[in-house]
């Protein structure tokens, strides 16, 4: 949190001082790369999840590759033609993955879905102009996330939820109104699980519910390909 925080008053204070520079006027006219809009992107993550609860640490669980689709705006409160300082809200950020989880020695394998929601996130954008047609974009994002999963495979059924705040730097290269880009979220989210599996004793099974709760630990670099309008 501190590194994040850290960071983020850098990149302020180098545009604070890269305008403050220029006559000690603000110029409002930034080049074509450096301007307010919309923007929609196609995203690629491959994130991993480590469980913590009851006093026990779970092993790493890749959630799969997990296509997911984002829109959002830009305002720049300040910029010239080479550079630009404002803010960059995604209004919507909405992952789908499977994936197979295992338990109690691999003796069982399921396939697992997760969903993952993210809502009006939040970023500081610094942009630094490369010429009229292409612009570099840094940011430091604030995620308010949700995510759910699970399965409802005979025998080893469960649900499980995780929520809370992720945080993601990343940058964005863009070409007229094309752009690519790479992020890397990662935090603790507050996690609870409800399970429902077989148990088998003297030949006779019976079905054993637990629900445990703790944090999550989430680790999600993405790629995405998108427009900018």
């Amino acid at each position: 949190m501190k590194k994040i925080l850290l960071l983020s008053a850098i990149i302020m204070a180098a545009a604070t001082l890269t305008f403050a520079g220029t006559n000690g006027v603000k110029s409002l006219q930034g080049g074509k790369g450096i301007n307010n809009g919309f923007y929609l992107n196609l995203g690629f993550a491959f994130p991993t999840m480590v469980v913590k609860s009851n006093g026990f640490s779970s092993s790493a669980q890749s959630l799969g590759f997990q296509p997911n689709l984002e829109i959002g705006n830009q305002w720049y409160f300040t910029k010239n033609e080479k550079m630009g300082f404002g803010i960059k809200i995604s209004w919507l950020q909405l992952g789908y993955s499977s994936y197979k989880v295992s338990g109690y020695g691999n003796l069982y394998s399921n396939n697992s879905t997760n969903v993952d929601l993210r809502l009006i996130k939040v970023a500081p954008q610094f942009t630094l102009g490369l010429n009229d047609d292409m612009a570099l974009d840094f940011t430091v994002e604030v995620s308010p996330t949700l995510m759910v999963g699970g399965n409802t495979e005979s025998g080893y059924n469960y649900l499980y939820s995780a929520a809370g705040v992720l945080f993601a730097p990343g940058a964005r290269f863009r070409v007229k109104k094309f752009a690519v880009g790479v992020d890397f979220g990662f935090g603790s989210l507050a996690y609870n699980e409800s399970r429902d599996h077989q148990v088998y004793y003297n030949g006779y099974s019976s079905t054993e519910h637990v629900n445990s709760s703790g944090r999550a630990s989430i680790f999600s670099p993405r790629i995405y390909v998108g427009f900018k309008f």
